[in-house]
């Protein structure tokens, strides 16, 4: 299987892009907190003194000639967290004008794919608020990524629809809360479930949030996912797309039912055997805002950044020691960006 496909840009970069507007003093936060003047002035400093005079500009788009001939040719990105004016919470120095979410839309117009397909975590609403509270940031989302000139496919994610709910028994008002949850996506961003093909390659995409849950939608969604990988075996390439990740170091790791930074077990490992046994290629997901990839056996696994926001704090959690300060790490602009993914010859080729 591993001469199947060809992975290049062995470093695995993304498209950097950059946001066009430098913190002002008006806007900046500490960070889910009270806008302060003094962060404002720090990150700017901190920015100016690691990344240089053109931290705040966007970034020159690489050439893209080697790119000809690819069938499909398409483009990953994730987490692209919109926000709405007069928003009350969130790093809101960024959310009032969504100048990097704006740039990458540039960018990728620029490249022409065939194609988007975007991992979860449109906005930064939850699935739980009401639909009043819900669709006014979901409509601008939309409004946002409609600037996109080519078809948009989404992925349900943690705001998009929720985080694991992990219920020990059936509980029937939990199940109508999903229901509810999916349809209010649905309203938006069009199916949670769902897969097509492109240039002979098989794409599968699927809400991660559903499994574990206790009720029978987890069963349904397994079952689901075993007919569409089972079709996908004489594809030329296999693509599985979710929100969040298999795992972030090993297929063992420990993080128990309430991990929230990748797919807990039981559906890990159900979901690992599954797609060793059907041959899936690819498998594409976001959710932790830093870039990190691992080869399952024959399966090459690829974590996006977000085109928002770093999280290095993140990879600190995890117990590996940050090389600069949070502050730095959360806006350092040559991490963010999107993924170009193009299938000749039925090799994958990542830049």
């Amino acid at each position: 299987m591993l001469t199947k496909r060809l992975i290049l840009a062995a470093s695995m970069t993304f498209l950097a892009i950059t946001w066009g507007v430098a913190p002002s003093p008006s806007q900046a936060p500490g960070y889910y907190g009270t806008p302060d003047d003094s962060s404002a002035a720090t990150i700017r400093r901190m920015c100016f003194k690691l990344f240089g005079k053109n931290w705040d500009r966007p970034a020159p788009l690489p050439t893209v000639e080697h790119l000809v001939g690819a069938d499909p040719f398409f483009v990953v990105l994730t987490d692209f967290h919109a926000g709405y004016q007069g928003q009350k919470f969130g790093p809101q120095i960024f959310m009032l004008d969504h100048s990097r979410q704006k740039a990458a839309i540039r960018q990728i117009n620029a490249l022409q794919p065939s194609f988007a397909v975007h991992l979860g975590d449109n906005t930064w609403a939850w699935g739980t608020w009401p639909l009043e509270r819900y669709a006014p940031v979901a409509r601008h989302a939309l409004e946002l990524l409609g600037k996109l000139r080519c078809k948009l496919y989404n992925c349900a994610g943690t705001h998009d629809f929720s985080h694991h709910h992990i219920p020990r028994e059936f509980d029937p008002r939990f199940a109508e809360q999903l229901h509810a949850r999916r349809e209010k996506f649905r309203k938006f961003f069009g199916d949670d479930l769902y897969s097509f093909e492109a240039g002979g390659c098989r794409l599968i995409v699927f809400n991660d949030a559903l499994l574990n849950t206790g009720q029978p939608i987890s069963e349904e969604v397994m079952e689901w996912l075993e007919s569409e990988v089972a079709k996908a075996s004489r594809a030329k390439v296999t693509f599985v797309m979710s929100h969040e990740a298999l795992f972030l170091r090993a297929p063992d790791e420990e993080g128990g039912l309430k991990n929230r930074k990748a797919i807990p077990e039981p559906a890990r490992s159900l979901l690992l055997e599954m797609f060793t046994r059907h041959g899936v290629d690819v498998v594409y997901s976001g959710h932790n805002h830093f870039q990190f990839a691992n080869q399952y056996r024959d399966i090459w696994m690829h974590t996006l950044n977000s085109v928002f926001m770093n999280r290095g704090e993140w990879l600190t959690i995890e117990g590996t020691a940050g090389f600069f300060p949070n502050a730095a790490q959360r806006h350092d602009p040559y991490k963010l960006g999107f993924l170009v993914v193009r299938v000749r010859d039925g090799k994958v080729h990542e830049s």
